[in-house]
């Protein structure tokens, strides 16, 4: 288990790296800034949630219960490889820059430079 964000309520760029390698990873995730992104994502987010104000009976909780761990590392493994695929994360970048208008759309199909992949 690593610990990334304990503030900045999501997580970052060390957290993406652990969960590519199937490692469980915990941080704080703000409920409020969770409308920002696809509900879907949220539904398929591994990680364990901490809280600033809590955070001596959120690691208790999560120390109390380590079996779970290696199930939650390969949930982490799936989820970056469904919602931190960089070639994903180009091609819906493309389209907003298409159409400034279009949604972040990391679930649709692969389209880069106008060929399905």
């Amino acid at each position: 288990l690593a610990i990334d964000q304990i503030q900045a309520g999501w997580y970052g760029g060390f957290a993406v790296e652990l969960m590519a390698m199937g490692k469980p990873v915990a941080a704080y995730i703000r409920d409020e800034d969770c409308h920002f992104v696809p509900k879907e994502m949220l539904a398929d987010l591994p990680i364990v949630r901490l809280d600033p104000r809590t955070l001596d009976d959120d690691l208790a909780r999560i120390l109390a219960a380590p079996e779970t761990l290696p199930d939650l590392g390969r949930q982490s493994r799936r989820f970056v490889e469904r919602w931190h695929d960089p070639a994903r994360i180009a091609a819906a970048l493309e389209r907003i820059y298409a159409d400034p208008a279009a949604p972040l759309d990391l679930g649709a199909p692969l389209e880069l430079g106008g060929q399905s992949g």
